[in-house]
């Protein structure tokens, strides 16, 4: 196996190395007390002490490999050549341990009880949708993290925590090739480092390896990345690539967009029970707490208590697919499991699914989380839509005859500001603008024309209606108001 000057750096600990690598890749081979060598191999560690360059340097070893090295706190040179035999022995026996276990038909459990000495922190194997595949058996690096450990062993899944911190990164969580940090100040004293696993060409698992303390080396970053080769090696030969994923997969997978060919993927939900004819809502869940492994009885509770639904959970909540939903019966449910929820438009085709998974995500994030609150997508359009305009626009869009109606309002005492919203509002309705404002028809009569003198503009055409309304919305700060637009 190939070493590289971080993963040598890591191993030669006890004599406190310091060191300066730009390189650090995993390309050494072989190593050799320095000499007289007019070519030096590119593959190779070369030690010296450190009084071969300069008389006068503190005492040390050096250890150098083109234009990186690193300076050991020892005078025993064959002591640390020795180390390094060791540590080249110790990782080629672990790397031809694997092959010969990937070989033989092992199980994955199995790769990872043999990986599990090379790591000082937790190993973790799962699935696209966070179920546990392989899990370190060395309970002892859970000191820190036994809830963890008894939440793994008990529900066999990340907890809600652990998948709405994964899924925080959807792109890197779904085509990245390479170890990534995964932090959060919310988990105290402990970091992760994610590696997907890909599988003819698709990443339908992940590797998790998490650490008590804070920081991750480049030389254990690389040994983690190692290990994803040997299991992709293994997943190649152990998992049929046309294996039909969960049920769950498939609808992540559709949320996600990571899918190679869609007709496909759309042809075994329909063999599933789910095909692109019928109504359907996408409802999103989400506990008024946060929990743990009771996500599991909830996406359990939710698709038995709605027939025609099938619920699964996926990032911070459970996605509830549901047909003919009774909106009586899910608030009655959601008070009883202290949920609140977001409701998409009704859609048929499952290929639509990510963009109703969004919209029901507007939901959550602007609507009720209160238990019971039911909010639906369309009451909440334009409060996102004014955040985005509000996000992107370069200057105030908002009609300055708008302005006009403030100031004459605050002037006289007046209320044309507001007449107006509600006239607009209620699509020119003057008898309906009346009993909303609670004033006589000929009240609303006379206002108008007040209105229509200072502003000046002819509301018989819609383009002036629009960004009259859309003025509005860039002035009020009311969600319940904007839902009436």
């Amino acid at each position: 196996m190939k070493l590289s000057m971080w993963i040598l750096s890591d191993w030669l600990q006890e004599y406190h190395p310091k060191h300066s690598i730009e390189s650090g890749e995993c390309c050494l081979q072989s190593f050799r007390l320095f000499g007289e060598e007019k070519e030096p191999s590119l593959s190779t560690v070369y030690l010296c002490e450190t009084t071969s360059f300069i008389e006068t340097a503190k005492t040390g070893v050096m250890c150098v490999n083109r234009n990186d090295y690193i300076y050991l706190e020892t005078s025993d040179i064959i002591e640390v050549f020795n180390k390094i035999i060791q540590a080249f022995d110790y990782y080629n026996t672990w790397e031809n341990e694997m092959e010969e276990l990937a070989a033989t038909g092992k199980n994955l459990q199995e790769l990872i009880t043999a990986s599990s000495p090379v790591f000082r922190n937790v190993l973790i194997v799962g699935d696209a949708a966070y179920r546990i595949l392989a899990l370190d058996p060395d309970t002892g690096k859970f000191v820190k993290n036994e809830k963890l450990y008894r939440h793994l062993q008990e529900y066999q899944s990340l907890s809600v925590h652990e998948m709405s911190l994964v899924n925080r990164e959807q792109m890197k969580r779904r085509t990245y090739r390479m170890p990534y940090l995964l932090r959060d100040d919310h988990l105290p004293g402990t970091d992760g480092v994610i590696r997907n696993l890909f599988a003819h060409g698709k990443s339908r698992f992940g590797m998790m390896i998490l650490k008590e303390e804070k920081g991750f080396t480049n030389g254990e970053i690389q040994l983690f990345d190692r290990l994803g080769e040997f299991l992709e090696k293994w997943l190649k030969k152990h998992v049929d690539a046309h294996a039909v994923p969960a049920l769950h997969q498939l609808f992540i997978e559709l949320i996600c967009q990571d899918y190679m060919d869609l007709d496909k993927h759309l042809e075994l939900l329909e063999g599933n029970g789910w095909g692109q004819e019928g109504e359907k809502r996408l409802v999103l869940i989400e506990p008024c707490q946060k929990l743990g492994g009771e996500l599991n009885y909830l996406e359990n509770y939710y698709m038995s208590a709605f027939k025609d639904s099938y619920a699964f959970y996926f990032g911070s909540g459970i996605v509830l697919l549901i047909r003919q939903p009774d909106f009586n019966e899910l608030k009655r449910h959601l008070i009883m499991s202290r949920c609140f929820c977001g409701v998409s438009y009704p859609f048929t085709s499952l290929a639509d699914l990510k963009n109703h998974y969004e919209a029901a995500s507007v939901a959550l994030r602007y609507g009720s989380r209160t238990a019971g609150a039911v909010n639906f997508c369309s009451d909440y359009v334009l409060p996102y839509v004014k955040d985005i305009i509000k996000k992107h626009a370069l200057c105030d869009l908002s009609l300055p005859v708008l302005e006009r109606l403030k100031t004459y309002d605050r002037r006289y005492g007046t209320d044309y500001y507001h007449t107006l919203y509600i006239y607009l509002i209620n699509e020119r309705n003057k008898e309906k603008t009346s009993r909303d404002l609670h004033v006589h028809r000929n009240t609303v009569l006379h206002r108008l024309d007040k209105i229509g003198e200072i502003i000046q503009m002819d509301l018989n055409i819609p383009k002036n209606r629009f960004e009259l309304l859309l003025s509005y919305l860039m002035n009020t700060d009311n969600p319940t108001a904007l839902k009436k637009i």
